[in-house]
């Protein structure tokens, strides 16, 4: 495509939960909804070379103060997306929530932006949360501007988003949850 320019700037695909929903209150839920995701799995359906799965909200090729990439030198990953570890950390997932618990009552809306791809990565997460965990994810495809909307607003319980960075390190991921104050953050963390 000729019109095609490549995006120098870092980004990140993510789910963003309103822990203020009643429907996600339990921490064990949201921990075993995030790790039943197959995040290789994700990246396949979006049918594209540009993405690895995420292991933490910087992607690869980060740099921390050290100037070495923040996830290569980390060796305690925030998700272990390994291939190999992904039915036990299912297993691990499903014995978090334990057998006493009926999710059929849970009520659960994810939002995310119209569009194909979109759409086939949503419906593989639904399927995802059904069969590993037996909770039931209702899909809510919305315009860019409405999603925009209802995140200001608190009015969803998860969102799919895409996290894009203004500068090519760790703290442009941060602006967006900064308070203005620069000094706020720490350089070190």
């Amino acid at each position: 495509d000729k019109d095609w320019v490549a995006n120098h700037y870092p980004e990140v695909g993510m789910l963003v939960v309103n822990q203020m929903a009643g429907s996600l209150a339990s921490e064990e839920l949201r921990l075993a909804m995030s790790m039943v995701i197959d995040r290789h799995a994700v990246v396949e359906t979006m049918g594209t070379l540009r993405y690895c799965a995420a292991d933490g909200l910087l992607p690869h090729g980060i740099t921390g103060s050290n100037g070495a990439d923040i996830r290569l030198s980390d060796t305690n990953p925030v998700l272990d997306n390994f291939p190999g570890h992904y039915e036990a950390v299912c297993r691990k997932a499903k014995e978090l929530l334990g057998n006493n618990k009926n999710w059929d009552d849970v009520v659960i809306n994810l939002a995310y932006v119209e569009g194909d791809t979109n759409k086939a990565v949503v419906d593989g997460l639904v399927k995802t949360w059904q069969k590993q965990l037996g909770v039931t994810v209702t899909p809510v495809a919305m315009s860019a501007a409405d999603l925009n909307t209802a995140l200001r607003h608190g009015d969803f319980a998860m969102a799919m988003v895409t996290q894009h960075s203004s500068l090519g390190d760790a703290d442009g991921f941060l602006k967006p949850w900064r308070s203005g104050n620069y000094a706020n953050i720490n350089n070190n963390a």
